[in-house]
């Protein structure tokens, strides 16, 4: 998951480019435009980082597509493999993975990142739904010094700078999107935090502590990175549930070609991942253990922290049901009601070790995981704690408002 600062958005695309800085007339994302007949070029892995903005908690769209515009005007075709959901508030020091793909060779310019319209969803600091209005879908990144391919790997890093992005006043309920960024690189040799990703697992080698997946952007395995090698970190923790597992136990239950896991780690050099942590999320790929996962902000405890109160950022998965099931329930103020059990998983987003249940604090981010989402008592399977010393401190004056179980705990 990614905790929520005052940072600016970015897309990384790892690439080997050298991109000069033009004016962005004209307008228009689409691509397609360029002739890739040339065998020459270069391997891309492109990511996307974002970043918060005052008053706001978070703002998602759909990115359509990105591609890369040439000294000449033509353009590549469209880099991404479906459209692809994307909470912009988060860390800049995590981004998304977004796809591998192979960039002709060439001097590019500028990179257009197109959104689908209609598909902005913004929240103030409250939770109150907040309404986007796109002046312009298309955002158009000019480099800040050329970059040309060849066959050299390089990390490319296209800017949203949402607080240029972004105008008027949230309290309003209303405010404008005009995107508005640059571009840079770097050479991608320093290893890169991003946020977690899922795969299928196509192979494991013990010896060499490796896998070999087919990686993933989106929690519902449907648009692809393509295929990644994974790299286990020496004290990398494995997990079926709640029994953690030696690399030998795991390859000895994966199913090759079936079975789901999710990946946290960093991206190293040339396209490879060094993983901290891999979670079984479904062993037979037939059915996900997972429903419905959201991320958001803890707002009260139980005192015996058997129940908790999340303000909701973000659906990361399963977020028609899930919004369905919210909306059935009258839930407008954002605020859902997590209960926990002895089979809830506790997790720290650095960590390779599972916790207590004793470090969840009001104040903090976390990424609440649900077996199923139909009816409360909503129990969550996995509670993923972004910064186990953020919380907020003070003294409970009033608790008729909140939910029954947590009024019972407080007593």
């Amino acid at each position: 998951m990614r905790a929520k600062q005052r940072s600016r958005l970015c897309v990384f695309a790892t690439l080997s480019l050298a991109l000069p800085l033009a004016s962005c007339g004209g307008g228009g994302s689409g691509g397609g435009e360029a002739n890739t007949a040339s065998i020459s070029g270069a391997n891309a892995d492109i990511l996307l980082t974002d970043a918060a903005v005052h008053d706001l908690l978070s703002f998602r769209a759909r990115v359509s597509s990105l591609v890369l515009e040439r000294d000449d005007d033509t353009r590549t075709d469209n880099l991404l493999r479906g459209r692809v959901s994307v909470e912009f508030l988060g860390s800049e020091e995590e981004p998304e993975w977004m796809v591998q793909a192979r960039i002709p060779a060439g001097t590019y310019r500028k990179a257009w990142v197109s959104f689908v319209p209609d598909s902005y969803r913004a929240r103030s600091e409250d939770g109150t739904p907040v309404t986007v209005n796109a002046v312009s879908e298309d955002l158009c990144a000019e480099f800040r010094t050329p970059l040309t391919v060849d066959s050299e790997y390089r990390r490319v890093v296209i800017d949203l700078d949402l607080s240029e992005s972004l105008e008027g006043d949230v309290s309003d309920g209303s405010i404008l999107f005009l995107p508005r960024g640059d571009a840079d690189f770097s050479d991608g040799d320093e290893d890169l935090p991003i946020d977690e990703i899922r795969g299928i697992v196509r192979s494991v080698d013990v010896d060499n502590r490796t896998l070999e997946v087919r990686g993933f952007v989106d929690d519902d395995e449907e648009i692809e990175i393509g295929p990644v090698t994974v790299k286990l970190n020496p004290n990398a923790l494995i997990l079926n549930d709640r029994r953690r597992l030696s690399l030998e136990d795991f390859s000895s239950i994966v199913s090759r070609n079936r079975t789901v896991v999710e990946l946290h780690g960093s991206l190293t050099s040339r396209g490879q991942f060094r993983a901290r942590r891999v979670k079984i999320e479904d062993l037979e790929g037939d059915q996900d253990r997972t429903a419905v996962g959201i991320e958001g902000v803890v707002v009260a405890v139980a005192r015996d922290r058997q129940a908790f109160e999340l303000m909701i950022e973000d659906i990361e998965k399963g977020e028609a049901l899930a919004q369905r099931v919210l909306d059935s329930l009258g839930n407008d103020d954002g605020i859902l009601e997590v209960s926990v059990n002895d089979r809830t998983v506790f997790l720290l987003d650095d960590s390779d070790e599972m916790v207590s249940e004793r470090l969840l604090a009001a104040g903090q981010e976390v990424d609440v995981k649900f077996k199923e989402f139909m009816a409360p008592p909503f129990v969550a399977r996995e509670v993923e704690i972004e910064d186990e010393g953020a919380q907020i401190e003070g003294t409970i004056v009033d608790i008729e408002e909140l939910p029954k179980a947590i009024r019972d705990a407080l007593g």
